[in-house]
């Protein structure tokens, strides 16, 4: 491939990106922060409802990557292998002393951090300020309904090439073909989130820098929501590698940020 070419090729790939990554093309009008996010990755930083993020990470930003558009528009309820399972079909978690399986029944945003409020989303969430907001916009994909993503990440360092650990949530309608965290896992169970009932995936198989993914679905006002938890390996900054032991603070306060997770009325017609 000539230089030219090659430069052509690249500048398409990144703006394919931009696009998938943050197309939140009608502003999200009455979505609010009521703190300023920190800028993101190329990003403006700007709380406003209106603004467009301009952070660089595309969905799904952990486990594998999505799969290509269907050929038309199909409800997926009705897809054979797309089933999602249902919390009636699994059994409660043994240990219920584990908090990745009993999130608390009041969800709360602690003092000091910012809440993320989705207003046209239908929830709310709360993360620290010294964490990121990025990837915050609409997906848009071939023969699916446009679909919410965002991520609150926890970064190595200001240069954000390594992360600590990372929350995602993921607004999807029934006719966007679901992520596989919970279709895929090797055990999931019946619990409550964000005071409803819910099915959590508590170790779905991934690979490294990801040490461990807990994922949250709960399908509500004919929406699924997913809200993910990612814990990484630690990162050496010295030798430029991560290590073979998780991020265990990180991954704890990741896991804090999802368990502020709250519903809130969709606006009416």
């Amino acid at each position: 491939m000539s230089a030219r070419a090659f430069v052509l090729f690249l500048t398409a790939a990144l703006a394919l990106v931009i696009a998938v990554a943050c197309g939140d093309d009608d502003g999200g009008i009455g979505d609010s922060t009521s703190t300023p996010a920190a800028t993101a990755p190329g990003g403006t930083g700007d709380a406003s409802p209106l603004a467009t993020p301009t952070g660089l990470i595309a969905p799904p930003l952990e486990g594998p990557a999505l799969q290509p558009a269907p050929a038309t528009r199909t409800d997926f309820r009705e897809e054979p292998g797309w089933e999602l399972p249902q919390v009636g079909d699994l059994t409660a978690p043994v240990d219920v002393e584990d908090p990745v399986v009993n999130p608390p029944s009041d969800a709360s945003c602690p003092a000091e951090w910012v809440e993320h409020s989705r207003l046209f989303q239908g929830f709310k969430i709360c993360y620290p300020e010294d964490w990121t907001l990025t990837g915050n916009g609409y997906v848009n994909a071939a023969n699916q309904d446009r679909w919410y993503s965002a991520g609150f990440f926890d970064f190595v360092s200001p240069t954000q090439e390594q992360q600590r650990a990372h929350v995602s949530v993921y607004v999807m309608s029934p006719f966007v073909r679901p992520v596989r965290y919970t279709i895929d896992c090797e055990e999931a169970f019946a619990i409550t989130f964000a005071g409803e009932p819910a099915v959590v995936c508590p170790d779905f198989e991934t690979s490294s820098p990801e040490a461990r993914i807990v994922s949250y679905h709960v399908f509500q006002d004919e929406l699924n929501y997913f809200v993910n938890v990612v814990g990484y390996f630690g990162y050496d900054a010295d030798k430029g590698e991560y290590s073979d032991d998780i991020e265990s603070t990180a991954f704890d306060l990741a896991l804090t940020i999802a368990h502020t997770f709250q519903f809130q009325p969709l606006p009416g017609p």
